[in-house]
Order: structure tokens, then C-alpha cells, then sequence
């Protein structure tokens, strides 16, 4: 099989066989290409982990800076605080562990 045949209802679709494996001259000709290219997916993930760590790290950072300059200026009540705390900042604060162990548990292996 040539990998596209045309069906048979003759409209002249293509059909794509995925089941031939066409090989890549590009491989045949430098393997260490494989290589290279999963290191380079690999790079991307730790970048991604890392900036995705720092973004909820730098969430939690503001919420508390803002909640303390809140009740410091007196737009927020010690109740208010409670609340929000309880609300937005107890699952930013997982989020972000979760994200930081997560990338750091990956680091090391």
C-alpha cells in the first residue's frame, strides 16, 4: 500500500493508511536525532513545571500581601480575611504544593 489510496466510492477522497510506518530519511540518516528531539520535549516539560510552580507560588504571595495590606488599611475586617482565606487562599496554597512538589519531585529523579 502506497499509505493513500482513493476510496471506493471513487469521489477521489484519500484514505489514509496509518498502519504503513513510512520511515523518516532524517532518522536513517542521524539517529542521535531521536535523542536530541525527546531531550528537547523533556527541556519544554521542566520549563512548563517550573513556570507553572512560580505562577501559584507568586498567587498565594499577592492574596496574602493583599490581605494584609487590607486589614493594615482597614478595607477588610479580621472576618473578611477569615472568609477569603478560607475560600481562595486554603486551595491556592494546595494548588501551589502540589505544583511545587511536583516539580521538584521530578527534578530529582
Amino acid at each position: 500500500m502506497s499509505g493513500t489510496e482513493p476510496s471506493e466510492e471513487g469521489d477521489g477522497d484519500h484514505l489514509l493508511d496509518l498502519t504503513v510506518a513510512e520511515e523518516d530519511p532524517a532518522l536513517r540518516d542521524d539517529p542521535s536525532r531521536v535523542a536530541t528531539e525527546t531531550r528537547t520535549i523533556d527541556e519544554a516539560q521542566e520549563k512548563v513545571r517550573g513556570r507553572l510552580a512560580q505562577w501559584l507560588t507568586g498567587a498565594v504571595v499577592v492574596l496574602v500581601l493583599f490581605l494584609a495590606v487590607g486589614v493594615a488599611a482597614g478595607w477588610l475586617t479580621p472576618d473578611e480575611v477569615e472568609k477569603v482565606a478560607a475560600v481562595m487562599l486554603s486551595p491556592l496554597i494546595g494548588l501551589a504544593g502540589s505544583a511545587a512538589g511536583f516539580y521538584f519531585g521530578q527534578r530529582q529523579q
